[in-house]
């Protein structure tokens, strides 16, 4: 196994807290590396991170922009199979940094009062402003992922959360280093995943289906999300792009780049890949993110794959005319 690595895992996979319990007071010091799955929503960001968070010295926590919400009021299942308020690894972390949940609302209104994705592409004075704002709601960002840190001893915490603003909070966080793993997909697979109904399996309520967007609005917020994350990182070198197709077909090639990309050998792979396309996913402690998510075990990348053909042609047509600006860019073709 890869020295590298530093999680502590059980012979089955599953991430197990590290001994260290108590708050650190040199976390100030600690270098915490963080991968952001930067991209639309339903684009395959959960699979990855999953496959990710699956090799040693990784953990994937899913998006945890919506720990406030989904785990702390709304009590949403943990990728382990139990509930958040239930999950040993969470409620272990949060004892840790003294966080007193009836702040858990306040959060979440200045997480959706404060800086949003499209005002990534503000002039630098206005964002700086905004972000003198965002103050409290960085500490405790911050104080979250040094305790994931501490608590997994794993090296790197895989982040699928996806907002571009959400990503811009991490990269102005001191002691974070951020890599951006920019994820596509096909804009007009996106449409078809956003408009069919998909139950969402981490919440046990009558609501149980994820978000529906019509082809128009997700079109629109494919492009828009897509130009932004580009705009501001893809000078960075800590930026890595990814196409989702490109993924599923050759999935281990494609964590051999992203490891590669962060300096560490592809025999990290080793334990997880049994061959090109079928993985051994083990148990992460995700919140919120596609139902996928609670899958454990031998798989295989390819069965997840879903083509455009399921979107009628002339809603193809209409997405493909809205996203035109990108599609040439990411290497799709403009007739589907």
């Amino acid at each position: 196994m890869p020295s590298g690595g530093s999680c502590t895992t059980s012979p089955r996979g599953d991430i197990k807290l590290s001994s260290r319990a108590l708050f650190k007071k040199n976390w100030a010091n600690t270098l915490i590396k963080v991968i952001y799955i930067a991209g639309f929503g339903r684009s395959g960001s959960t699979l990855l991170g999953n496959i990710l968070g699956s090799l040693h010295g990784f953990i994937h926590v899913g998006e945890l922009r919506y720990l406030w919400d989904r785990g702390f009021l709304e009590d949403w299942d943990c990728g382990c199979g139990k509930s958040f308020s239930q999950c040993s690894f969470w409620q272990k972390v949060i004892k840790d940094i003294n966080f007193p949940h009836v702040i858990a609302p306040h959060l979440v209104n200045v997480r959706e009062r404060g800086i949003h994705s499209r005002h990534l592409l503000y002039p630098f004075t206005v964002r700086k402003l905004m972000m003198n704002k965002m103050n409290e709601y960085l500490y405790w960002l911050k104080l979250l992922y040094q305790s994931i840190s501490e608590h997994t001893g794993c090296e790197w915490i895989v982040d699928s959360s996806k907002f571009p603003s959400h990503g811009y909070l991490l990269d102005n966080i001191t002691n974070i280093n951020l890599y951006i793993l920019h994820l596509v997909r096909d804009p007009r697979t996106v449409s078809y995943a956003w408009w069919k109904r998909t139950k969402n399996l981490g919440l046990k309520s009558n609501r149980n289906i994820m978000p529906r967007f019509n082809p128009i609005k997700s079109a629109t917020l494919w492009l828009e999300w897509n130009y932004i994350i580009h705009h501001t990182w893809s000078y960075n070198k800590n930026y890595i792009f990814l196409r989702y197709e490109d993924f599923v077909m050759q999935p281990r090639s494609s964590i051999f780049k992203i490891l590669a990309h962060l300096g560490l050998p592809k025999e990290y792979c080793d334990t997880i890949f049994i061959n090109e396309n079928t993985v051994k996913i083990a148990t992460q402690h995700t919140i919120s993110g596609n139902p996928v998510r609670f899958q454990k075990g031998v798989i295989s990348v390819l069965s997840s794959y879903q083509d455009m053909e399921n979107l009628g042609l002339g809603w193809r047509s209409i997405v493909s005319l809205i996203t035109l600006p990108l599609l040439k860019k990411f290497h799709y073709a403009l007739q589907s």
